[in-house]
């Protein structure tokens, strides 16, 4: 299957960070697996995302505190720290401390060879 693409474009030179995604689905066997993502051009990282978790329906109704509606990502208490995956491009102590735990490595298994 092909990757799912994500291409970030920018107007002028901007240092990122890292990355965090939620990768929703309605039900677990929806969702994106294998991703990559580029920035002007250039391919910075390709990967697999991890399988998503369900929102609970109080999280996802239209129009709650936590909803996505509008395209803006819920707050991270809204989506539960297991749903948020961090992609990191850093090496600083402080991020990747904070970070470290929504680092997703996928199994040997899950890997295609």
């Amino acid at each position: 299957a092909s990757p799912h693409i994500l291409d970030l474009q920018f107007e002028a030179p901007t240092a990122v960070a890292g990355l965090r995604v939620w990768n929703y689905s309605r039900t677990p066997s929806r969702g994106v697996r294998d991703v990559e993502i580029w920035a002007d051009g250039e391919l910075i990282y390709k990967g697999i995302f991890k399988q998503g978790q369900p929102a609970p329906l109080a999280l996802s109704r239209p129009g709650s505190r936590c909803s996505t509606a509008g395209g803006a990502a819920p707050p991270p208490p809204c989506a539960g720290s297991s749903n948020w995956e961090s992609i990191l491009f850093t090496s600083n102590p402080e991020i990747l401390a904070a970070e470290g735990a929504r680092i997703y490595l996928p199994e040997p298994q899950d890997i295609a060879p």
